[in-house]
């Protein structure tokens, strides 16, 4: 079944306000302020000179974990109502275009 009501009435708008916000405040300081570069760099020095290995180990474990979940045993847990049917197929097509645009 298709959803017919408007997007505006779907969304939460404080929620949206804020976050679109705060992503438009972010890329406005990207694009004028001089200081980003250095701020980014000096953050990422303290989050490896602070972590270190862990760092790296996590983002690699969320990988693993989120391999796990696809082809473990909880692949096949239906998310919605058991007559639900899905909104779209496995579409390779699809997933293909996105890896292009991804490069």
């Amino acid at each position: 079944m298709k959803e017919t009501t408007p997007i505006h009435k779907r969304i939460e708008l404080p929620t949206f306000c804020i976050s679109f916000g705060i992503i438009i405040l972010f890329f406005i300081w990207a694009q004028l302020g001089e200081n980003m570069g250095d701020l980014m760099k000096k953050i990422l020095g303290i989050l490896t000179h602070q972590f270190g290995a862990f760092y790296l180990i996590l983002g690699f474990g969320c990988v693993i974990f989120a391999a796990w979940l696809a082809l473990g045993p909880y692949n096949q847990i239906k998310l919605g109502k058991d007559t639900d049917e899905p909104m779209m197929g496995m579409v390779w097509s699809f997933i293909i275009e996105v890896k292009k645009e991804a490069l």
